[in-house]
């Protein structure tokens, strides 16, 4: 049996219902429609990486569409273009959003590549994104005082991946040491981090932190990628790296997942034609209902580990976005709605998902599966818990609940046919009774005092 117990606070849920990517900017009604949906939501970060692939005919973010003219004067405002991206990154501050802007290009996947090369100049590409800091932090060439919602800077994306680093993982590092010595003479009021390792390549993690430490290099978080099909991969691996970064003197810089989603096949799916409309099925594949119960799972998962932060690849429309073609969310959406409904309470409380004390449960459940349970005082009197369940095959689940006066509850699931929709369940007291169609579901549960 599941527990929850209001009067049992446990503190703040830490802000990291995040995404890579604002809405798309090159389409008003796609821009109008994303933002509703961000709200609905309640995105509260956004990571800037793939920015002008999701917007074509933009010059956003990238460091090359910002500073054109790599021979040009880094000092002269005249030789930046703010524009865009100004207008991309102002809604994403006046929602509350925090900002993660990542230094460097957006992947290339051309036969040729164009800008993902190691620069011919590290200083001089440091200085630049000094001053694209200095334009958001503080308004620097007309710019803003944003700085406490873009503090955080990265460093490239993925110098392990050939389509967005040309250069070896040491001219990375030389890249990264010229730009955090940079930034701690020029702005050391932001958090610079890296390497954004693509897969927690522990090895790598570690050979970067040994070159941070021997130099003494400003390093205020570490962040990787993970693309995953196990939840327990997925939630271990902010451990493993907070083992590596506490053994070289970094104990206490963040944890940023940079991007993470449901990954249930190879990538070279994605290359053929025959199988690349299987990985996005709408039932079994990168976005189906077992999707939605992993996404909600590891959101839950980690509210419980050492990670700082995480974006959810992506906000956008694609393969691996939240919504279609047409911006019809996914089920992916909706699971990050049920997690953004529980995180948007001021305090949570104790929750206790019950599996150790279901051994029948545990032995049908496969070895990557997983259960987690999330609740949340709502300020109001009442309360919201979000349910999820990925490879978990028990179809029925008790949930008590202690510690509010008379509540009246509603239940919605996203499972295999319903999104967020009413789900039937019984009740005894305060003990919710709710029947799981399939082995992977997700539950927001909200309680409202009863009159």
């Amino acid at each position: 049996m599941m527990k929850v117990d209001f009067s049992r606070a446990t503190g703040r849920f830490k802000p990291m219902n995040g995404v890579s990517l604002a809405p798309p900017m090159n389409n008003i009604f796609a821009w109008e429609r994303g933002w509703d949906l961000y709200r609905k939501l309640n995105i509260q970060a956004v990571r800037l990486h793939d920015v002008p692939p999701n917007n074509p005919g933009m010059r956003l973010v990238d460091v090359h569409q910002i500073f054109a003219n790599f021979d040009a004067d880094p000092a002269d405002p005249a030789n930046y273009y703010f524009d865009q991206t100004d207008d991309y990154l102002r809604p994403c501050v006046e929602h509350g959003m925090t900002v993660e802007y990542r230094l460097g290009e957006s992947i290339e996947h051309s036969p040729k590549r164009y800008f993902t090369h190691p620069p011919k100049d590290y200083g001089k590409w440091a200085e630049i994104c000094c001053r694209i800091a200095e334009h958001y932090t503080r308004g620097w060439a007309d710019g803003f005082s944003w700085g406490e919602s873009m503090k955080y800077w990265e460093v490239w994306c993925e110098p392990n991946e050939w389509k967005l680093w040309s250069g070896t993982p040491e001219e990375y590092f030389h890249l990264y040491e010229v730009t955090a010595k940079k930034f701690a003479e020029r702005v050391p009021e932001l958090q610079l981090g890296g390497p954004c390792w693509g897969g927690c390549n522990l090895e790598m993690i570690e050979k970067f932190l040994i070159f941070c430490r021997e130099r003494d290099l400003k390093l205020d978080f570490v962040t990787w990628n993970q693309y995953d099909r196990s939840a327990k991969s997925q939630r271990e691996a902010p451990e493993r790296v907070r083992e590596l970064t506490e053994k070289y003197g970094y104990g206490e810089t963040g944890l940023h997942l940079g991007e993470w989603h449901y990954f249930n096949r190879n990538w070279n799916e994605l290359k053929n034609p025959d199988t690349v409309s299987d990985v996005d099925d709408p039932v079994y594949g990168m976005n189906g209902f077992g999707a939605a119960g992993y996404t909600a799972c590891c959101c839950a998962a980690f509210q419980d580990s050492p990670l700082t932060m995480e974006y959810f690849y992506t906000g956008g429309r694609s393969t691996f976005g939240i919504c279609d073609a047409r911006g019809n969310p996914k089920k992916t959406a909706y699971a990050l709605e049920a997690c953004g409904a529980v995180l948007a309470c001021p305090e949570r409380v104790w929750a206790d998902p019950g599996e150790n004390i279901s051994p029948e449960m545990q032995k049908h459940t496969k070895s990557d599966g997983d259960i987690r349970i999330l609740a949340g005082r709502d300020g109001r009197g009442g309360g919201v818990i979000m349910v999820s369940a990925f490879m978990w095959m028990d179809l029925q689940f008790e949930l008590e609940i202690a510690g509010l006066g008379p509540f009246d509850a509603t239940v919605f699931v996203t499972d295999r046919t319903r999104d967020q929709e009413p789900a039937a369940f019984t009740r005894s007291g305060n003990t919710l009774r709710i029947l799981k169609p399939g082995s992977s579901a997700v539950y927001s549960i909200f309680l409202t005092p009863k009159n």
